[in-house]
Order: C-alpha cells, then sequence, then structure tokens
C-alpha cells in the first residue's frame, strides 16, 4: 500500500506494519497511539527469517538495516 501526502492509515493495536520510504525525497510520518507505548510488550521480526524477537533497539537497527537493503518487503508479493 502507499500512502500519499496528507493521508491517514488508521490500524488496530495488534497490527504488524512496516513503514518505508519508497522515494528519494525525505518522507516524515506521524504516529499517534493510543496509549504508553514505553510501558507495552514490544515485539519485532527478523527480516530474513521472520523469527519474533522481543523489541531490542540494538538489534532493531539491524534488522532495520538488513530490511532496508532488501529488494522488497519479505512478505510482499
Amino acid at each position: 500500500m502507499s500512502l500519499t501526502r496528507g493521508a491517514i492509515l488508521s490500524k488496530p493495536a495488534e497490527t504488524v506494519h512496516v513503514v518505508q520510504c519508497r522515494s528519494n525525497v525525505p518522507a516524515i510520518g506521524l504516529h499517534v497511539y493510543g496509549g504508553d507505548i514505553f510501558a507495552l510488550a514490544r515485539r519485532m521480526w527478523n527480516p530474513e527469517t521472520l523469527e519474533e524477537h522481543a523489541l531490542d533497539w540494538a538489534l532493531y537497527e539491524k534488522f532495520a538495516q538488513t530490511a532496508s537493503k532488501a529488494a522488497k518487503a519479505p512478505l510482499e508479493s
């Protein structure tokens, strides 16, 4: 799914998602949450194996770099 300037996309709390800027023009996104996200148990997934992990910011950065180098999202058809 691609969003255009000014678009709003609402997702249920349990939605697994990834966000990617597919342009050379920088993008700005605003995420609004309905609670204290620092108090919630958060999860992340290895982009190569899709293995689930507890959120760890150091590991997240590694996963983000790996995903950024991929030709497409792992579940994208």
